[in-house]
C-alpha cells in the first residue's frame, strides 16, 4: 500500500503542481480558518503532498497528519518552508485491510473480516480535517488490478470502509468538535463543456448546487459524494459549498465540502 501511493503522488511534476494550485490552496485554507480556534488541537487527513492546503493556516494549533505515504508529506511540509519535527505524522491505512490478505489477490471471497482493523492510533481532536480521499479508497488499486465491468462488485465494499472511517474519525472528535470534509465528486476533461461551465460560474454556490443536484438526480451518488453524504449524518451540518479545482492541465474536478460539530 505505502509504496503504491507512493509511485503514485510522485508520478505527477508535484512542483509545478504546487504553483498551480495557489488560489484553490487559499480557497481551502480560508474555509479551514473559519473553522479554527485558537489553541485546537487538529487532526488532517490525507495530505499526500500538501499542494491543497497552506501551513500557514495554522499558528498555535498542535498538528497532526495521517497518511499512508509519509514521505510525499514529508516532501510538502519542506516545500512549504516548515520543519517535520513541528508536526505528528501518523502511518495507516484508511482502509483497514492491510492485515486482511485482500491485496494479495483483490478476491472479496476470500476476504477475513476478522482481520479488518485500523492499523494506526489517533488522539482526541478539536478539529478534523479530511482532505480527498474518499475516491482513492480502493479504487486506483482496483483499477489496475480487475476489468472496469468487474468493479461494481467491489462497490458495497468500499463503502463499508467509508462508513466505518468516517465513524473511526466521529469517535475522534472532541465533546464540539468539528469536522471539515474536501471531496472531489465530479471530474471532466477541461475542453468538456461541462467543466468550462464550472470555472465560469465558480463562485455561484447557487448555480454549482443545482449543477450538482441535477447531476445527482441523473446518475446518483459517486465514491467522493457518498463519503460526505455519510459524514453528514454523523455530524450537525454547518455549511456546505463548493470548489472548483484545477487539478490538471486536462482535468477539472467539482469538490464539495461540507463543515458540522459533534
Amino acid at each position: 500500500m505505502e509504496q503504491f501511493y507512493s509511485k503514485l503522488n510522485s508520478s505527477y511534476d508535484v512542483d509545478m503542481l504546487y504553483k498551480r494550485y495557489e488560489n484553490y490552496r487559499q480557497e481551502v485554507s480560508h474555509i479551514i480558518k473559519k473553522q479554527l480556534k485558537p489553541r485546537d488541537s487538529v487532526l488532517i487527513v490525507g495530505p499526500g503532498n500538501l499542494n491543497d492546503l497552506d501551513l500557514e493556516t495554522f499558528t498555535d494549533q498542535p498538528v497532526h497528519m495521517l497518511d499512508i505515504d509519509l514521505r510525499s508529506v514529508e516532501e510538502g511540509i519542506r516545500r512549504q518552508n516548515h520543519l517535520i519535527s513541528d508536526y505528528r505524522l501518523i502511518q495507516g491505512d484508511i482502509t483497514g485491510l492491510s492485515k486482511s490478505g485482500f491485496y494479495n489477490n483483490f478476491n472479496l471471497l476470500q476476504l477475513d473480516y476478522d482481520k479488518i482493523e485500523f492499523d494506526f492510533e489517533l488522539n482526541q481532536y478539536d478539529l478534523i480535517i479530511i482532505l480527498p480521499i474518499y475516491t482513492q479508497i480502493l479504487l486506483p488499486q482496483l483499477m489496475m488490478e480487475v476489468s472496469y465491468e468487474s468493479l461494481n462488485a467491489y462497490l458495497p465494499l468500499i463503502q463499508e470502509r467509508i462508513n466505518n472511517f468516517n465513524s473511526l474519525l466521529y469517535r475522534h472528535l472532541n465533546e464540539e468538535g468539528r469536522l471539515v470534509i474536501f471531496s472531489d465528486v465530479l471530474e471532466y476533461k477541461t475542453d468538456q463543456e461541462e467543466a468550462k461551465y464550472l470555472i465560469a460560474h465558480k463562485n455561484h454556490k447557487i448555480i454549482l448546487d443545482d449543477f450538482f443536484n441535477s447531476y445527482l438526480n441523473t446518475f446518483g451518488h459517486g465514491l467522493g459524494s457518498y463519503g460526505i453524504l455519510d459524514a453528514s449524518t454523523k455530524v450537525r451540518q454547518n455549511e456546505l459549498g463548493y470548489l472548483v479545482w484545477p487539478f490538471s492541465d486536462d482535468r477539472t474536478m467539482l469538490v464539495q465540502w461540507l463543515s458540522g460539530k459533534k
